[in-house]
């Protein structure tokens, strides 16, 4: 017998609220202009989205939601979480994934969704990023307590706690450099990351965006982008399936964040900081 949503609700309440958003790590690589600072979220289970997820949940879970449901690009690190917080805080996750298109016989899921049902995740796999967002719509529609996260967590609800959680870090770095950095590297999938940080930055402050092509170059989010002065926008020569072409010596998500370190080595400044999102 499923437990009802009172039930979810108050387990959820009983539990040790884990910290979400821990201050940030760095490091600090070097290519041939000096040092690069790198904001070392792949320490983190779920990546940076891991900082504003559980408030999400939470504040979903109040209006009656007790299962999130996501569709997901093969190796997107935002599967893994929301798992890891739907583990944590007790609800229920499934997450429609496409097969692990980098493998040729594309059986398998992707390590990463793996790592999503091993903290608990129900697991559909599909053949394109379009069936599973179709599948997880249709999925979610039939059950009041379910809930459908979108592509990158792109929703009003999430972008504020986001704001709110990167705004503290973005003061952590200040403090622990000194300084505001003047130039920050940001990779691009569904635009969500660079969205909340065009809010969190001063003026001043430029952001350059590597597009991994999540999605076609004709998307709305991805030409919003585009069309704002605010960013500087670079286009990553692999397709997403492809590893990257150059790999840096951090863990770094070869489909995704790794793509950035090809650019960051040809036109990184001295002092600018990669946040580095997922392993």
């Amino acid at each position: 017998m499923q437990p009802s949503l009172t039930s979810v609700i108050e387990a959820s309440a009983r539990r040790p609220r884990p910290n979400f958003s821990p201050d940030v790590v760095m490091d600090t690589l070097k290519n041939g202009r000096g040092e690069i600072h790198v904001v070392r979220d792949d320490l983190l289970p779920g990546g940076t989205k891991q900082r504003a997820c559980g408030p999400l949940l939470e504040q979903l879970s109040r209006q009656g939601f007790s299962e999130f449901v996501y569709a997901s690009p093969f190796c997107g690190f935002a599967q893994i979480a929301l798992a890891y917080t739907c583990s944590k805080l007790g609800f229920s996750c499934t997450i429609f994934t496409e097969r692990d298109r980098s493998r040729q016989d594309c059986k398998e899921p992707h390590a990463f969704t793996k790592l999503a049902e091993k903290f608990g995740a129900r697991i559909e796999l599909c053949d394109s990023l379009e069936y599973a967002e179709q599948r997880a719509e249709n999925f979610a529609s039939r059950a009041a307590n379910r809930h459908k996260i979108p592509l990158g967590f792109s929703c009003a609800e999430f972008t504020s706690v986001f704001e709110v959680a990167l705004s503290i870090q973005w003061d952590v770095i200040r403090l622990k450099l000194g300084k505001s950095p003047r130039r920050i590297w940001l990779p691009v999938g569904s635009g969500t990351l660079a969205g909340v940080f065009a809010q969190v930055l001063p003026d001043e402050t430029e952001i350059n965006c590597v597009n991994v092509h999540v999605l076609p170059d004709g998307d709305r989010r991805i030409r919003a982008l585009n069309e704002n002065p605010r960013f500087k926008l670079f286009s990553a020569p692999e397709v997403f399936a492809d590893h990257a072409l150059k790999q840096p010596t951090i863990p770094s998500n070869t489909h995704y964040d790794a793509k950035l370190w090809q650019f960051i080595s040809a036109h990184g400044q001295n002092g600018d900081l990669w946040w580095n999102v997922a392993r």
